[in-house]
């Protein structure tokens, strides 16, 4: 084993990953590496490193999520961790030293000070490291230990039958439980076959059994049959699972049994009885507990039926009850009785989800078995009855109006403290007298008759009042005028007739008043009937639509409606009837109105009920809202221009500080690789192979070609920007454009194959430089974004008057919705932005140079399909 420090150093760029292993291992470390964020942490976690060297932009997690994910690990969070990265903001060193960084250092470095930060990193976390990685695997060594002790306690002695074998069905373990069932001891079982235990009729079911488990699949609550040693058979429910060793491999499977001979028998007997009972159905034992339900009581009370079997009959009953029923159970067993449902009792019961609820139960013991008597509960919900009781029973008396209730004999039997008030009687002198006895004197004669006739009928809801007008009498003497509705109701003693009495002395009054208030209001105001008609309108409607007062009175309320609206209108008329609230002026639905004329426009509406005669009328008040429309709509304009320019500045500073902080990092990268191989051959030159000379100069060479092409963007990109883009077009071959672009590119593509399909003799009219750029670009970023190794196509369609090339590449795509924008300046596409990152301007290049030679850019991709970027050009025709 080397003694050396281990130092694991974590960069998606190989040259920088070699550049920092030169140096750690010129120091004495032994250095490990890993290209991706994940690879490193498990590498972390297996080989335990002295120190980690962490890159800040990784292809799959970015360095503080690893940093993060270190930290978290008991086995990895005293590793101390140097973040090395091209990023200077100081957002992102915050981000690093919250995360657990143990120091930070940007690119390009100085070797010297490089190993010396790694070095001390690793000093000072060499012991904690070793400490707390230990007592990290010793506290889960414990702790599998004790589990599995536990377990091995728990599995020997439960009550289930618990029973191992391997896939030929060799019995490896037997526990109490199953010794309990099948009779034979765990020294007798273990080491026999599986089959002695099956029924003749189930040896098939075995095998089955084992292929099923050979195969990796479980077995879950499958009921069969059984043989115990004495010969009886037994009725088990059996759930078996895979059994794996260390290397995933199924090795045999684990079975766990449970004898429902019992229940088999009781389900058999009483199946069809319970099931083909209206009610929730409940067997329970003479302990409590439950042996049967039927399919109402799963619906009743929310649980399936294997989850009610053998559990207490208490968790069916509320928890405020608990504690005394099992001594209300006990008093029953000892004098058994059918009791019928509906004894008088005030009961509930709780269902699955936690609500309670009122029910009937009907009880009565079944016959006399060896562990003693079964009792059936029959169940019923009686909410709604209960719910319906407590209405009738408040009713009366928390009715704003009198309430008088009359029998089929025209005898009062209730009334509420409102009619004690109206009439002028105490409740006792009104009890058990005729209802006749509250109308006035000129109409008792026909009363009786009315009120046959209202029960021969069929009763049910009706409302009087203003039209024909009714009266009622005092106690005093005095008539006034009133609105009865009447109301049916059948009991086991015949039917009731509820009547709800009003004065509605006031309302009379007050509709002479109400005309006028109608008349003299500002706004346009229509009264509507609960049928839709307009029975009154104001002075102001017929000036705002056009119409005189005669030509809308009767008419449907939808006239003075656009026609798109008028079949929906009834609906929401009656649905407003129906309930009916005060809707103020402006409740933001937009709305318009109908003129006469035809003209529309648009239109706040507050509407009003108006109570009277048993009936619902509307009060409607209309308000031409045209002009105010109008400056909403212009300021809501203003604001939303307003709000987008705004968001457009916000994003487009977000795009340019993203930018510069990506720059700055992707000059860094290339600049620490020419740095770091630089200082090394300088100060290592005569005792460096000549083959690690040759192989870190060609390095430089390629990181300046990445620093070269990188600046030349910025350069195209800054003549972008000033405006300063000219252009000469001239014939070109496009093969030899092709060539030189491929070659200018080579490092680049040197990990990818090219396709080249291209005409070599192909002529196309461009500027040279400005479509050599657009190449490169084109060919450097399908190589970016492609897997290594992968093909690069390069395919051209030719029409009439101009030339498609397609540059393809099979990465992972980009979605559809991001194909536009995957042009625009600063943009990087979510799904390729941390596996490769670049500064966002490669693409908007392209787009503008090749708009100002004449030509268009489209991309052609989708998830996992690759992306085809086609450029058209004009072409040369023949003999031009």
């Amino acid at each position: 084993m080397s003694h050396k420090r281990l130092a694991l150093v974590v960069d998606d760029d190989p040259d920088i990953a070699l550049v920092c292993t030169l140096h750690l291992e010129g120091a004495g470390f032994e250095v490990i590496e890993a290209g991706n964020g994940q690879l490193a942490l498990d590498l972390a976690a297996v080989k335990h490193p002295h120190v980690i060297v962490l890159d800040y932009m990784l292809p799959d997690l970015d360095g503080v999520e690893v940093l993060r994910r270190l930290k978290a690990e008991p086995a990895t969070a005293a590793i101390p961790v140097l973040m090395l990265t091209a990023r200077t903001h100081k957002k992102d060193q915050a981000a690093a030293w919250e995360a657990g960084a143990h120091d930070f250092m940007v690119k390009p470095f100085d070797g010297k000070e490089f190993v010396e930060a790694v070095s001390r990193a690793a000093e000072e976390g060499e012991g904690d490291t070793a400490q707390r990685r230990d007592e990290a695997i010793g506290q889960i060594v414990d702790a599998r230990r004790a589990v599995d002790a536990t377990l091995a306690a728990v599995v020997r002695e439960a009550t289930d039958a618990v029973i191992c074998k391997d896939l030929d069905g060799t019995i490896t373990f037997w526990n109490h439980g199953a010794e309990e069932l099948y009779g034979w001891t765990a020294e007798e079982a273990v080491g026999q076959s599986i089959r002695m235990v099956a029924a003749p009729e189930t040896v098939e079911e075995i095998d089955e059994i084992l292929d099923r488990l050979s195969a990796g699949e479980r077995v879950t609550l499958h009921e069969t049959t059984r043989l115990h040693r004495d010969g009886r058979r037994l009725h088990i429910s059996l759930s078996v699972t895979p059994i794996h060793d260390d290397l995933g491999r199924v090795v045999g499977g684990a079975a766990i049994a449970r004898d429902v001979t019992d229940r088999v028998r009781r389900e058999t007997r009483y199946e069809g009885l319970i099931e083909a009972a209206p009610d929730a159905m409940i067997l329970l034992n003479e302990q409590g507990e439950i042996e049967m339900v039927n399919q109402q009581a799963e619906l009743m009370f929310g649980y399936d039926r294997f989850r009610l079997l053998g559990r207490k009959v208490e968790m069916l009953v509320p928890e405020r009850f608990r504690g005394q029923h099992p001594v209300f159970r006990r008093q029953y067993a000892e004098n058994p009785r059918t009791r019928s449902m509906g004894a008088g009792l005030d009961l509930y019961a709780l269902r699955s989800d936690g609500s309670e609820f009122p029910v009937e139960i009907s009880l009565s013991p079944l016959e006399e078995r060896e562990h003693g008597r079964t009792y059936a509960a029959a169940i019923r919900d009686v909410t709604e009855r209960r719910t319906t009781e407590a209405r009738f029973r408040g009713l009366l008396d928390a009715a704003p109006d009198a309430m008088v209730a009359v029998d089929q004999a025209g005898l009062i039997t209730l009334v509420n403290r409102q009619a004690e008030k109206l009439f002028g009687y105490a409740r006792e002198e009104l009890l058990g007298e005729p209802v006749e006895l509250l109308v006035p004197l000129g109409s008792r004669g026909a009363h009786p008759v009315l009120r046959e006739g209202y029960l021969r009928g069929g009763g049910g809801h009706r409302t009087f009042g203003l039209r024909p007008e009714l009266s009622a009498r005092r106690k005093d003497g005095t008539a006034f005028p009133a609105e009865i509705s009447l109301s049916s109701l059948q009991t086991p003693e015949g039917v009731i007739v509820c009547a709800a009495i009003r004065d509605i002395t006031a309302r009379k009054l007050a509709d002479n008043r109400f005309r006028g208030v109608i008349e003299s209001a500002p706004d346009a105001m229509v009264i509507v009937s609960d049928t839709g008609a307009i029975e009154l309108v104001n002075g102001q409607v017929m000036r705002l639509f056009g119409y005189e007062r005669e030509e809308l009175i009767g008419q449907p309320i939808e006239v003075l409606m656009p026609l798109r609206y008028r079949g929906r209108h009834p609906e929401h008329r009656r649905r407003f009837v129906r309930s009916p609230r005060l809707r103020p002026m402006g409740a933001n639905l937009q709305l318009s109105a109908l003129r006469k004329d035809g003209t529309e426009f648009p239109v706040e509406i507050s509407l009003s009920p108006i109570e009277a005669d048993g009936t619902v009328s509307v009060c409607a008040t209309i308000r031409d809202v045209t002009a105010r429309r109008q400056i909403e709509q212009s300021q809501r304009l203003a604001a939303e221009r307003e709000r987008e320019a705004s968001a457009r500045l916000r994003e487009v500073d977000r795009l340019r500080t993203d930018f510069l902080a990506t720059v700055s990092h992707e000059l860094r990268t290339p600049l620490t690789a020419i740095k770091g191989f630089a200082e090394w051959l300088v100060g290592s030159w005569d005792v460096t192979e000549e083959s690690r000379k040759r192989d870190m100069v060609q390095r430089i060479h390629h990181a300046g070609g990445r620093l070269d092409f990188l600046i030349q963007d910025l350069l195209d990109f800054s003549r972008l920007e000033r405006g300063k883009l000219k252009v000469e077009l001239e014939t070109q071959v496009l093969g030899e454009l092709l060539e030189e672009a491929l070659r200018n590119t080579a490092t680049a593509l040197e990990d990818h194959h090219v396709d080249n399909r291209v005409d070599a003799d192909l002529e196309v009219v461009v500027d040279r430089s400005a479509f050599l750029r657009v190449l490169e670009n084109l060919l450097t970023n399908a190589a970016k974004f492609s897997p290594r190794g992968s093909a690069i196509h390069l395919d051209v369609d030719v029409a009439p008057e101009t030339v498609v090339l397609s540059v393809r590449d099979e990465g992972v795509g980009i979605p559809e919705e991001e194909h536009e924008k995957v042009f625009d300046r600063f943009y990087r596409s979510p799904a390729t932005a941390t596996s490769a990152p670049g500064t966002g301007i490669g693409l908007a290049i392209v787009k503008h140079f090749v708009e100002a030679q004449g030509g268009s850019v489209e991309l052609r991709s989708g998830p996992d399909e690759g992306c085809d970027f086609r450029v058209t050009i004009r072409r040369v025709l023949p003999g031009s």
